[in-house]
């Protein structure tokens, strides 16, 4: 049958060897350059006598030359050569994951978490062209200089009569399915964040089958034991696809602490499939034109002229009343417009109102903060809820933060708000407000010194800040002790006014 894929031809006179790699179950490999280019590849040795012999191989792995994906190895051509059949793929200049686990060079969380995301989309993306890897290890995924992930051998050893899987990434069930590969990504996902091999090499195969599995360290929160636990579950049925772990990772749940998330949401914007993160954000925000998102251009409120600070001041010496354009003592409910409509025409209220519901919890705005436990973690979604009568509070530590990150959209600030927790003290009363782009330069847009006007129960109070410029990331860090003499941020709502595109 003529395989419906178009498949280049490579001569192998056309190439030089430059090094023969390790062989393995599969067949050898060899580092090749290319003649007329000079750019190198590595050539994958068949050698058809140790496949099944019903096996028609090129017709088999014809699907894999449509594969386009970046976390995906790219196969470039293939040819026959006596008994063998070549397969040339691109080169990545680095180290197999296996080989940086071995030697701990995967320590820093935000690098753990695109690591485990990268794998799971690429997984994602192979089984939605319905291609099961059957040999996901991390000696088969290969790490390039900057650490991307890119998988490599999927669908090869399910043709080979011996089948030569390790005893770790294998799950009970003889036959081997979609399911078969999520629980050998659970066991990747588990060695990536500990630093471990599961089981610590010994008797996998019995243990695996007996049904036991890793410990889990007291430092998982909750959300990760319980996708990891589903992962390898016992019963194929019960483990998730890859479709609904990429989700959850785009939704933040299951990401370690200390993940620095802009540098982590970057790396998900950039590898994820457009298609898929397309049709899932249309699903998941029940939209029918998901432009009206993508193009939606929040404008500076033009109430504004109403409530400008008596002395009319652009300037900002960081005094307590500079910038301050409203505040109240009371509760200001979010039916009742504050003296300016500012309840309303926000660029956090705008979206809500654009997706019908709450931005962090639908991955449109992604907060992060130094959070001392899962349950304050979970309350961080709240500081976006104009009605929320709860609070959040951060970790008892110095220069304590909350981060709002837009994905790609960048947002332009001129005013912000923040409403204070229903507490009679620990209110914030001297902070300053930073954008950024890439986490690592910050501008200064605002701080502000001896605030009294937020040291009350429900206080609410709106400040101008100087222009800047545009930024994805918007940081507030407590610079100094809260009203109570302790390091604790404790805020209900935070709201930013300007424009977001």
């Amino acid at each position: 049958m003529e395989s419906e894929f178009s498949i280049k031809h490579i001569n192998l006179s056309d190439y030089d060897t430059i090094q023969n790699l390790e062989s393995d179950s599969l067949g050898e490999l060899s580092l090749v350059k290319s003649k007329r280019t000079g750019k190198i590849y590595v050539f994958r040795r068949l050698n058809k006598t140790l496949l099944n012999e019903d096996v028609d191989l090129e017709n088999e792995v014809a699907p894999f030359f449509k594969l386009n994906h970046k976390t995906i190895l790219r196969f470039v051509g293939s040819c026959s050569d006596g008994d063998s059949l070549i397969l040339a793929t691109k080169y990545i200049d680095g180290k197999s994951l296996q080989e940086a686990l071995e030697n701990n060079e995967i320590k820093d969380p935000t690098l753990k978490a695109t690591l485990i995301y990268g794998i799971a989309e690429g997984m994602r993306y192979l089984h939605e062209n319905q291609i099961i890897h059957c040999d996901l290890r991390p000696s088969n995924i290969l790490l390039d200089s900057s650490n991307n992930p890119y998988i490599t051998d999927f669908g090869l050893l399910k043709h080979s009569k011996s089948l030569q899987r390790k005893p770790i990434y294998k799950p009970k069930e003889d036959d081997y399915s979609f399911s078969s590969d999520v629980f050998a990504f659970s066991m990747i996902a588990y060695q990536i964040l500990t630093g471990k091999v599961p089981y610590n090499n010994k008797n996998a195969r019995e243990r695996i089958d007996m049904g036991e599995r890793p410990g889990l360290p007291d430092a998982f929160t909750s959300k990760i034991d319980e996708w990891l636990t589903a992962c390898w579950s016992p019963n194929p049925s019960e483990r998730p696809n890859f479709a609904t772990i990429v989700l959850k990772f785009m939704q933040n749940e299951i990401l370690m602490p200390d993940v620095f998330i802009p540098k982590f949401q970057n790396y998900v914007c950039s590898v994820t499939s457009s298609e898929f993160a397309t049709r899932t954000l249309i699903k998941a925000l029940n939209l029918n034109n998901i432009q009206n998102l993508n193009k939606t251009q929040i404008q500076e409120n033009n109430h504004s002229s109403n409530v400008e600070n008596k002395n009319d001041s652009n300037g900002n010496n960081g005094s307590a009343n500079d910038g301050l354009l409203f505040s109240t003592s009371d509760f200001v409910h979010p039916a009742i417009n504050m003296s300016a409509g500012l309840e309303t025409e926000g660029i956090i209220a705008r979206l809500t109102h654009e997706i019908g519901g709450n931005v962090h919890e639908f991955g449109v705005v992604t907060l992060s903060g130094n959070y001392f436990n899962e349950e304050n973690h979970q309350k961080l979604g709240g500081i976006v809820t104009h009605n929320w009568n709860g609070h959040y509070e951060s970790s008892n530590q110095k220069d304590s933060w909350i981060q709002f990150f837009f994905y790609h959209k960048k947002v332009t600030i001129n005013k912000y708000s923040i409403m204070t927790w229903n507490g009679t003290t620990g209110h914030m009363v001297m902070w300053k407000l930073e954008g950024s782009n890439d986490g690592k330069e910050w501008t200064l847009i605002d701080t502000k010194n001896n605030v009294t006007q937020l040291c009350s129960p429900n206080s609410k109070c709106v400040f101008r800040c100087k222009y800047v410029d545009s930024f994805n990331t918007i940081r507030i860090t407590q610079t100094g002790n809260n009203s109570g003499g302790d390091d604790v941020l404790n805020v209900t709502n935070i709201e930013f006014y300007g424009t977001i595109y």
